[in-house]
């Protein structure tokens, strides 16, 4: 089923003051996404741009890839973070927090090299 399908489905259960309440807030969310379409932030050594989400994945659709993110973000996280870490040979609990302490280090190194 699809999202609008299952909608309606639960919609013909709800009483009447919930369902004002829901086509309130459906119509806040129209309103909000047509004024303020969704924007990433590309950072590259030129500098920081801001670019609508739907025009990104239109001129680079692998980008459209990246949407089964919001399916279980923090699952699919997870499990990118695990592989990326095992690719790079951090297969450890002490390789991955030899790694941080190295990160600190150098983020350290960073701060005072620039004060």
């Amino acid at each position: 089923m699809t999202s609008k399908e299952l909608i309606l489905q639960e919609m013909a259960a709800v009483p009447e003051p919930i369902l004002a309440e829901v086509l309130d807030f459906l119509r806040f969310l129209k309103a909000t996404r047509l004024q303020n379409p969704q924007t990433v932030t590309i950072v590259s050594p030129e500098g920081e741009s801001k670019v609508a989400l739907n025009s990104l994945k239109q001129e680079m659709p692998e980008i459209s890839l990246q949407s089964h993110l919001a399916q279980n973000p923090i699952e699919q996280v997870r499990q990118d973070l695990t592989q990326a870490l095992s690719d790079s040979g951090y297969d450890s609990p002490a390789a991955i927090v030899e790694l941080v302490r190295d990160i600190k280090k150098e983020m350290l190194a960073e701060r005072e090299f620039i004060y």
